[in-house]
């Protein structure tokens, strides 16, 4: 990691990497679609019972962690958690190593996840996000979408729902925890709202799994063939970190965010991120996941206004 926070690529490539056997790959895949055939065919009956957007969310976040849950039981992986579950109304910020962050973290606590509005879109895992009511975030309206999504999320943190953003914008390999965007902390700030800082931590029992590579997806990995060579691999561990609460009360974003990232790189395993790394994973600039608006700025750890 480079004194701007920015991650790299590994110089070195491992000689052999472990089987992902496509016999367990398919029986999987076909168990993870007919769980979510009968999720979204229940969640859709349920829908029709005429009391409230409130309530329909809070079915829904009872829905996406059951849903989270066993889809990880399906897939083998095994979940550890530390630390405090986070206080009703949470705004939980992470580090991002890819798609099975969410299911780690959705496992553990009911939350809303901020994702990309174009993933409503997408077949049959739009369908999903949409039945279990994420907030859905344009990453390249910077002004009118933006402002609906904050309002929405101070919506659902005032009726004591957690919202889960990803503030790094993008997914990494893990090896590092790249500088937090300040934008949708605002939020969270105009209400006073709990922040609780998460780290996410994924290891292997076969030392050939390469977390950077088999779990974790970020620079030009391709979603079909990673996701079907994941699925193909077993004794996959997920470790959640879960932080104390920050007081948001009168803090200033930017500042609250960099606070919050120093404290995820305090949560994360010793030994798991690198001091130095020689690459940048996206070269021409692109990135994986939601542009979250702001550019990261770094600034002093210490304020007053920001209580731990």
């Amino acid at each position: 990691m480079d004194a701007s926070g920015q991650c790299f690529e590994w110089s070195l490539v491992k000689d052999e990497r472990a089987m992902s056997n496509p016999w367990v790959a398919g029986l999987r895949l076909a168990a993870i679609v007919l769980l979510s055939l009968v999720m979204l065919a229940g969640s859709a009956v349920l829908n029709l019972i005429p009391d409230g957007r409130r309530a329909h969310h809070k079915r829904a976040r009872r829905w996406s962690k059951t849903w989270m849950r066993a889809t990880l039981g399906i897939l083998g992986v095994r979940i550890v958690v530390r630390g405090p579950l986070p206080p009703v109304g949470s705004f939980l910020a992470p580090n991002h190593l890819g798609y099975l962050d969410p299911l780690g973290i959705g496992a553990v606590i009911p939350c809303a996840f901020v994702v990309a509005a174009e993933t409503a879109r997408w077949p049959g895992i739009g369908a999903l996000l949409r039945a279990s009511r994420q907030v859905f975030l344009e990453r390249f309206d910077r002004g009118k979408q933006l402002a609906h999504t904050s309002h929405d999320i101070r919506r659902r943190l005032a009726h004591g729902e957690a919202v889960c953003a990803f503030l790094e914008g993008t997914s990494t390999d893990g090896s590092c925890v790249l500088p937090f965007h300040p934008a949708l902390l605002e939020s969270a700030i105009r209400l006073s709202a709990p922040v609780v800082p998460i780290a996410v931590h994924w290891s292997a029992i076969n030392p050939k799994i390469d977390i950077g590579e088999d779990v974790a997806y970020w620079k030009d990995h391709v979603f079909r063939r990673h996701a079907w060579r994941l699925l193909g691999l077993s004794g996959i561990r997920c470790e959640i970190v879960f932080g104390n609460p920050i007081l948001s009360s009168g803090a200033d974003r930017k500042v609250l965010a960099a606070l919050l990232r120093a404290r995820v790189l305090e949560l994360l395993r010793p030994g798991s991120l690198t001091e130095v790394c020689t690459g940048h994973p996206f070269p021409s600039g692109g990135a994986r996941g939601t542009n979250l608006a702001e550019d990261a700025i770094s600034v002093p750890l210490a304020d007053p206004s920001v209580q731990s």
